[in-house]
Order: structure tokens, then sequence, then C-alpha cells
């Protein structure tokens, strides 16, 4: 059951605990008298009180009934989370063939391998599981054992022992036939001793994107069973993983996506993947804003009426060391803004889903996506684009003087920040302001929404030195949600500062029983699951290109804008506050 504690506590904080099951996150009403009466529903429909009683009856997000909303919207999300799936997407619960491409990289030593050895550790992985390292390398199977060991280091050595024995290594080329001949053959083979001849297989591609559309058709032509091949007929399933970017523009993403579709790939089979929606905290976004009563609901602050202005950031210490061959093709619009941040943006902006099935969640990402109009790259108002030089102390590098930059006339951009408006009755006219910077002052990304002054306060001088309240949301580290807000300075002096009030999902408690899952392991745990709200639909996916493509066009082009310079370790290009402050968002909230 849920418990509201207010404890007083080091620098004056308010906690506001909420107890989630590990599956779906419910909330109930709190037992206590003075809480209960605080929540009842009133006789009368309540809009928001900067509203005359008598206006008209709003939208849902202008309105929150109690009793209503909250026992509907938990009793869909509590049956979605234990109905059986009926679009063929079922959990596969034994006999699974997880395929890794690229399984010499350093993305799968890094990421893949010890995300694989985190749901084993925690027996998330089904049964009869069998791990295949795929790639080009020249290796046996015992060197492919010491560098999957080599990515666990500091884990228990037993557990590492008994993972190895679930992985093997195949070498072959990814453009011919007879490799993915020889693949098949091996996974037959397991089958039949260890599966009784059948079995699921779900293919990871830790592979540049260059390699996406190569790879998918020769699994189609050799290793999906069809009557042109020798496949097993005894797969059960088959599942696609491939990761961002998703090509360079609209035209590429499209070309990619037809030319996998047509080497025999249904679009349920296919998972693409963005990391950022498998972070903890925005997977929690759903539950956080729609599932609460409405003493504790973000839901009915977030819209027009309430919000001056969204600042979506992520800020990076470091810089583009040793990846400049990848960064300067791609950029920084491309690596973040362009799909990153716009999973943030749908999750904050939309309005709520009938339940968290993946399709339906994924129809409201989609109404958002379309609202948002095409950024305007002559509009050089909108948006600034800054490139890092060398540190003040002249040890960090600049961009063009990092040796995997080949480029040193690059226009490539380090820093861009740019502000977008979603077109719909809910957020007319508030400016979401994206921000994404490399070798910068500071590691953080959060969302923090600048909450407008309330129309009754008039901040007089009682109130002198007040600021705005916000509601931020830290992605990271922290994973917090808090209301920043103005309070009181204890003792004679007094005067105003700044105070938070915290939700906190447990998070710290998941940590320490290692329930806490890296993005990379929730992506294939849910893989695995057959979830799709944790995947890029195709629409999703070219509606986002459909905002970038003419920006990224004109920047890229010989008459495209040069990059703003700013020091490593700076706060960013000059004028970067004054444009921020042009959109009406006012800096220090959180």
């Amino acid at each position: 059951m849920t418990s509201i504690v207010f404890r007083p506590i080091p620098r004056q904080r308010l906690h506001i605990r909420t107890f989630t099951t590990s599956r779906t996150c419910q909330f109930f009403r709190p037992s206590i008298p003075f809480a209960r009466k605080a929540i009842a529903r009133p006789s009368q429909p309540r809009p928001f009180a900067s509203r005359p009683l008598s206006s008209p009856r709003k939208p849902p997000y202008q309105r929150f009934n109690v009793s209503s909303f909250d026992k509907k919207y938990l009793s869909d999300m509590s049956a979605n989370d234990n109905k059986k799936d009926s679009k063929a997407q079922r959990e596969i619960k034994e006999k699974c063939f997880i395929v890794v491409f690229g399984a010499s990289g350093d993305l799968a030593k890094k990421m893949t391998f010890p995300s694989l050895f985190q749901l084993f550790k925690l027996d998330l992985l089904p049964s009869k599981t069998k791990i295949i390292g795929y790639a080009r390398s020249d290796m046996d199977n015992d060197k492919f054992m010491e560098q999957v060991a080599g990515g666990l280091e500091g884990e228990d050595e037993k557990k590492v022992e008994e993972f190895k024995k679930l992985a093997k290594y195949v070498r072959g080329a990814y453009d011919e036939d007879e490799a993915f001949q020889n693949l098949e053959n091996e996974l037959q083979t397991i089958a039949g001793d260890e599966f009784d001849g059948e079995s699921h297989r779900l293919y990871y591609l830790a592979v540049p994107p260059s390699q996406f559309t190569s790879l998918a058709q020769m699994l189609a032509k050799n290793n999906k069973p069809n009557s042109d091949n020798k496949a097993n007929t005894k797969t059960l399933s088959s599942r696609l993983v491939i990761e961002k970017p998703f090509g360079k523009d609209s035209e590429s993403c499209q070309k990619m996506m037809k030319d996998i579709a047509e080497a025999g790939w249904e679009q349920k089979e296919i998972y693409r993947v963005d990391h950022f929606a498998a972070i903890e905290t925005i997977k929690q976004l759903p539950y956080l804003i729609f599932a609460q009563p409405s003493p504790f609901s973000p839901h009915s602050l977030l819209n027009k009426n309430h919000v001056q202005a969204v600042m979506i950031e992520l800020k990076e210490s470091f810089g583009c060391e040793g990846r400049g061959g990848y960064f300067d093709e791609f950029g920084i619009v491309r690596d973040v803004l362009q799909n990153h941040f716009m999973q943030v943006m749908t999750m904050l902006a939309m309005d709520r889903p009938d339940s968290l099935d993946g399709d339906e969640l994924r129809d409201e990402k989609v109404k958002v996506l379309k609202s948002i109009a095409a950024v305007d790259p002559k509009d050089e108002s909108s948006y600034i684009l800054g490139q890092y030089t060398k540190s003040k102390d002249g040890k960090k590098p600049g961009y063009t003087e990092d040796e995997s930059v080949e480029n040193k006339e690059s226009k490539t951009a380090t820093y861009a920040e740019m502000v977008l408006k979603i077109d719909n009755e809910r957020w007319q006219g508030v400016p979401w302001i994206l921000k994404s910077a490399k070798a910068i002052e500071e590691d953080i990304m959060r969302v923090i929404v600048h909450l407008k002054p309330h129309e009754d306060s008039g901040f007089t001088p009682l109130y002198e030195g007040t600021k705005p309240s916000a509601l931020v949301f830290e992605l990271f580290e922290t994973k917090k949600v808090y209301f920043s807000i103005n309070s009181r300075k204890p003792g004679f002096v007094g005067g105003p500062t700044r105070s938070k009030v915290v939700l906190d999902w447990d998070s710290e408690e998941a940590q320490k029983e290692g329930k806490s899952l890296d993005p990379y392991a929730v992506v294939i745990g849910e893989a695995i699951r057959g979830r799709e709200e944790n995947f890029v639909r195709e629409d999703e996916l070219y509606e986002a290109w459909r905002i970038f493509t003419p920006f990224l066009k004109h920047i890229e082009s010989e008459a495209g804008p040069k990059p703003e310079p700013y020091e490593y370790g700076s706060e960013g290009p000059e004028g970067f506050k004054k444009f921020e402050e042009k959109l009406g968002y006012q800096a220090g909230l959180q």
C-alpha cells in the first residue's frame, strides 16, 4: 500500500514517497482523514483555480475528477500489465537464441554482453537460452570468452563462469550467403541437441548503421523460414533489434525501413531501439503524470495555462575525443535532439493514453509529433549552434584539433539549442527549448517545466526575491522528480530561498537490491517479452525526421551558418542566456 511520509530532513526538503510494485506502479488514496478529505470529489466539477467557477466545462487536461479518473486509469494499467498479448508478441519463456552481431566490437563488450549478464544474474533470461556472438574478427571461442569476461570485471566469478557456458562464437561475413547458412547450421545443431529442435530467435545488431540493411537481408534470406531456404521450420519467432541512428534524414530513413521490410521482415518483428525510452525515469513518466490523485498530480499543471516554458537539456563535460569520425558525420542534432529528446518531449506532452499498450501509448506520442512544425532553418532567431574550442588552460583540445576529426574546417555543431512549439489546444504557444552540449561545465540530463507565477500573488514587495516554481525531472544519476518552490530561510533574518518537494519511487532501494537495470538490459529484456512501448514505431520515426530534416540540410550546406565558438569547459556560446530569456525561460529555477 502506498504511504505518504512527511518527515523533517536536512535542508528542509519534503519527500513524497511512493512505493510501487515491480511491474505496475499502482497508487492508492491515503487513509488518513485529512488527506482523504483533501482529495474527495467536489460536488461540482472544479476547474483550475485561475479560472472562474462559471467557466464552461474544459477538456480533461483542464480539469481533474479524482474518483473517476484515477480508478479507471489504474484499472486500465493493471489490466494492460496482466492481459495476454493478442498480437503474436508473447513473452519468450524458453528455447531462445540471442544472436549478437558485431560481437567483437566495443559496443558489444561494454554494453551488450554486460546487459545480458545483468539479465542472467537476475534470472530474467528465458530458460534454455543460448547466446551466439557473430562477427568478422578472426578469433576462436576461447578468445571470445576472454573478451566477454573482460567486460564483466568486478562481477562474481562463479556467475561469470556460468554465463560463459551460455555463449559461443561464430565467425562470418556480413554479406555472404554461405556465412549465414553456416550460422543456420550451427543454430539448428544446438536447437536439436538442447531445444528439441524448436527455438525463438532474437537478432541484436550491435553494428554500425551502414550494416543494418545488409544483415537484415541476409538473415531474412537464409535464417527466417520460408519456401526458398533451408532455415529451420521449427523456428517459433524471429525478432530483429536495431539501434539508432535510423538513417541521416527522412529519405535515407525511409529507404532503410523499406529495404528491411522488402527483405521479409514484418513490422511486428522489428524492434527499433532508442535507449532513452528505456531509462527508468522516462518509463515512470506516464505513472507520475497520469496515475496520481489530484493533490499530487503533475497532469493538472502540464498545459498552456500553467506552463511558461519547458527546457529539456543534456549537458556533458566531455568532448568527442576518439569519436570524431562518427560524430562529424552525424552531429549533435542527429545524435540527441532528433531521437532522444523526441522521446522525452512526447512522453511529457502527450494526452493520457487509454492504456500503456505499445500501440496505444505510441499513438499518443505520434499525435504530439504531428503537431510540431518542421524547424525553419531560415529563422536564425529560433536556434543557436556552437562548436567547442580548446580549454582555457590549453589541456583539452578543440573539436577540430581532435585527431579523430579528419575535416579540420568542419562546421559540425557540438552545441545545439532550439525552440519547438506544439500546435494543439493543450500546448498552444508554450516554447519547448531543446539544449544539448558537449565539453560544457557540468554533466546533467533533466527537464525543467517553468511554471507561470500565480496571477493572484502579484509578487508584491513582501515576496521580493522569489522566483516562479518549477517541476524538475532529473533523468540520469539521481533519477529524482521534484517541485522547486519558494520558501523562507530559517532564522531571524529570513528572506526567500528555494526548497524542493521530492518524489522518490524507491530507486535507491531498487539499486541496493540489484533490481535497477541498465537501459541496454531493459531493451533486451523488453524485446524478449515482446513489449513494444520502449521501441520506436515506423511512423514515429518518420515524423521525428520530418521535423528536423529541412534544418539539417540547411546547416550542412555551403550556405549554412557557422557554429559559434565556445571554450571547452565553459557554459556555452555567448548569447545563449539572452536566447532563453527571450523565450520567457528564467534560469536558476531548479
